[in-house]
């Protein structure tokens, strides 16, 4: 192994070189290609094992030009007010293995965290109470990602918080360029 430093993480070359293939066979295999053989995949995930390697999310997600996160833009004060909505998303996105990434924001400032998100290239955006409204869904400028606002709960509609969040997973769904990308990645 060649290490600039000797604390510097563990790289997939290492892993390559432990397990005595190259490293796209690596990449493959730790992403669960089905064209990658089991034993070679046991062998590779042993190396990486020993090794201690972590695969970085980041890297693969940059990659391959999609991130598997949607960030949720929450205001500061009075945020718990949409914590059940919140866990409706999460409940909703995590079929498709989508992580939901929180911020909170001060008043009038939801611009700032939408911003931060489109710098961050996640999947979508949730805004919850925008100070604001109507002036975020739908807009997708070129080459960022969907927004959706989350409206404030309505004890009146007879609808839990958590269906209220499933139901702003939905909205985001429809936006995405191509669900189905992420389907695939689901659970096995």
């Amino acid at each position: 192994m060649r290490r600039w430093r000797k604390d510097a993480p563990v790289t997939m070359e290492d892993v390559a070189r432990e397990a005595g293939v190259d490293r796209s066979t690596v990449s493959r295999a730790l992403r669960r290609d089905p064209w990658i053989p089991r034993h070679t995949r046991d062998r590779i995930e042993a190396a990486a094992a020993r090794l201690g390697y972590v695969r970085s999310g980041i890297a693969s997600e940059l990659a391959g030009m999609r991130s598997r996160t949607i960030g949720a833009c929450l205001p500061r004060a009075g945020g718990d007010a949409f914590y059940g909505q919140l866990n409706g998303l999460v409940d909703a996105a995590a079929p498709y293995r989508l992580k939901v990434l929180t911020a909170l924001y001060a008043p009038g400032q939801e611009q700032e965290c939408v911003r931060d998100f489109h710098e961050r290239r996640v999947a979508g955006i949730v805004i919850f109470g925008t100070t604001t409204p109507g002036s975020y869904s739908g807009v997708t400028p070129r080459g960022l990602c969907p927004v959706v606002e989350a409206t404030p709960f309505d004890p009146s509609c007879h609808r839990s918080q958590a269906a209220l969040g499933r139901q702003i997973f939905e909205d985001l769904a429809d936006l995405l360029p191509d669900l189905s990308t992420y389907s695939r990645y689901r659970s096995r």
